[in-house]
């Protein structure tokens, strides 16, 4: 794949998981922004009303293969005060997410724990 295609690909999928989240989450378009390709830093940039709803440091890969603990590490460097999140993707595949599993057992417990969900 080209430099220029690899980019795009990159490019479009930011704006998917930007528009997932605004969708999900209802917040103001104007509040979350996608970094340009080969900015530094998250690359889903939010304002602090957007933090308060979605409180995560956001690293989005769309490739066929994924050294998960490089770019897991590569989210919690950019990853301020915000929890990191890998958020990632291969052609015709779902889109998957990484986080630190204690994490995910301080939402559960938040949540007063998950109940099954079905498919």
């Amino acid at each position: 794949m080209k430099p220029r295609s690899a980019k795009a690909k990159g490019r479009n999928f930011q704006n998917k998981v930007r528009q997932m989240i605004i969708d999900a989450l209802d917040i103001n378009e104007l509040d979350i922004k996608t970094a340009v390709m080969g900015e530094s830093g998250m690359d889903i940039k939010l304002s602090s009303a957007a933090r308060d709803k979605f409180g995560y440091a956001v690293e989005c890969k769309k490739v066929e293969k994924i050294n998960i603990w490089k770019c897991y590490e590569q989210a919690t460097e950019n990853s301020e005060d915000l929890e990191p999140l890998l958020i990632f993707s291969r052609n015709n595949s779902k889109v998957l997410v990484c986080f630190e599993f204690k994490h995910l057992l301080d939402l559960v417990n938040q949540s007063n724990g998950f109940r099954r969900l079905t498919k």
